[in-house]
């Protein structure tokens, strides 16, 4: 701010000083000149004066506002920061092969900061020039000995696995079956079990995102090419699923269990000190119901003793994301007939028509996932067999009439499955070999 004081003599009257505050704001003042300093003309002087300093003020707050205008606009609006062009970009990714450990580390974890929802930076990674040398530059770190980046390295997998094109280019890269030895190497560290458990959740995370993006993942996951390892990973899966079981996440409601584990119970002295738990097994679920996208995946799964059995449990659980991603993997399964017969070596229809029946579920999503299990059932000769054996018809009907399931469930049930299920009524010998209903 400019200020420069002029004083001029205007017609012996007035001395008359110009305070110039800028180029274009101009303040006169108006005082009497010595020689007219009389009573009246003082009275007037003074009676003015308060007015023309008002406007004074008036002008220099305008001024202030004029000037601080461009301070409030840059506070209210914010410049947006440019996005990165391809060759800044590979300049960055230029640095993970870098010699030196601390350059690398900020190269992996400047790019893990601007991996959310960055469109130039998919576009970068998913383009046949740049991606496969920057994934190949990112994977060198995808081991478990990369501890101190492969929290990183993992949170940039995630987020640019959520991308179509990235995802490709990651299953191109064999990522599924170097998150699968990932798991392995992580399980065997001797690191702490927080750590542990948070990087193989990320892992889980990966896979999850991969899979249901791409039906090769799929195939990668099955290994459906290698006809000695096929379905070797969906056993590795439910071993994880049960060394995962003591850090499922309760839900609101669900009772304090105490999981036998010596180190849960240490951790568990009070409740400040306890970790936050993990549902990893929430993630294998999750990949599970991805895997039966695919027929094979399907054949494998339900001809699995043991996922059958853990899939089983898993509609009765108390956390209501495991019922419903064991649901969805039953309801998927059963949309294939030729399925049905190993449904029906386990127990999951009869524990399906259980919980319609004793209106167990309370979840309306989850409980008509289960009606459609049912329906999808019925189209199969040995399906139609077990239900009637059951006398599931007579046990449905009583649940509708009681109020026992949603009022969606119960429609469906009145249209898709009851008007197809044969009576089942007792029947009695008399004397003389007639039979009477």
């Amino acid at each position: 701010m400019l200020i420069c004081v002029f004083l001029l003599t205007f017609k012996k009257k007035y001395i008359c000083i110009f305070v110039v505050f800028s180029r274009v704001l101009v303040f006169p003042f108006f005082f009497p000149h010595l020689s007219t300093c009389k009573f009246l003309f003082l009275l007037h002087f003074f009676l003015s004066i308060g007015r023309k300093f008002f406007f004074f003020f008036y002008f220099f707050f305008l001024f202030c506002l004029l000037t601080a205008k461009p301070f409030f606009l840059a506070v209210r609006a914010p410049r947006q920061q440019k996005s990165m062009s391809e060759e800044e970009f590979a300049e960055v990714f230029g640095f993970l092969l870098n010699n030196r450990e601390d350059v690398r580390k900020m190269a992996v974890k400047g790019i893990a900061q601007q991996s959310k929802d960055n469109s130039a930076l998919f576009a970068f990674l998913a383009s046949p020039t740049h991606g496969p040398r920057s994934f190949d530059a990112l994977l060198q770190f995808f081991h478990a000995g990369g501890f101190q980046l492969l929290g990183d390295i993992l949170t940039i997998l995630i987020n640019c696995s959520v991308d179509s094109r990235c995802a490709e280019m990651l299953v191109s890269r064999r990522v599924v079956r170097k998150a699968m030895r990932l798991l392995e190497g992580i399980e065997a560290s001797d690191h702490a079990n927080s750590l542990k458990r948070s990087l193989e959740e990320m892992t889980l995370m990966l896979l999850s995102n991969l899979t249901a993006s791409h039906i090769i993942a799929v195939d990668d996951l099955l290994q459906i090419e290698d006809e000695n390892l096929r379905g070797f990973y969906l056993g590795k899966l439910h071993v994880y699923y049960n060394r995962f079981f003591s850090n499922g996440v309760k839900e609101e409601g669900e009772d304090d269990v105490d999981d036998g584990g010596g180190e849960g119970k240490e951790l568990g002295k009070t409740r400040a000190e306890k970790l936050p738990a993990r549902d990893l097994q929430k993630w294998i679920l999750q990949i599970l119901l991805n895997l039966t996208r695919s027929s094979e995946g399907q054949m494998l799964l339900t001809e699995d003793g043991d996922w059958d059995r853990t899939l089983t449990e898993c509609l009765g659980s108390s956390n209501m994301r495991h019922r419903l991603l064991a649901a969805q993997c039953y309801r998927n399964c059963s949309l294939q007939s030729e399925h049905h017969a190993a449904i029906l070596r386990g127990n999951s229809l009869r524990v399906c028509v259980e919980r319609l029946c004793d209106g167990g579920e309370q979840v309306p999503g989850v409980e008509m996932m289960l009606a459609e299990i049912v329906a999808e059932m019925m189209l199969s000769e040995a399906g139609m067999q077990y239900l009637e054996e059951v006398n599931a018809k007579k046990h449905l009907q009583a649940a509708v009439a009681g109020k026992k399931v949603d009022d969606g469930t119960a429609e469906f049930i009145e249209r898709h499955v009851l008007p197809f299920l044969d009576d089942v009524v007792d029947a009695y010998v008399v004397h003389g070999g007639d039979t009477v209903d």
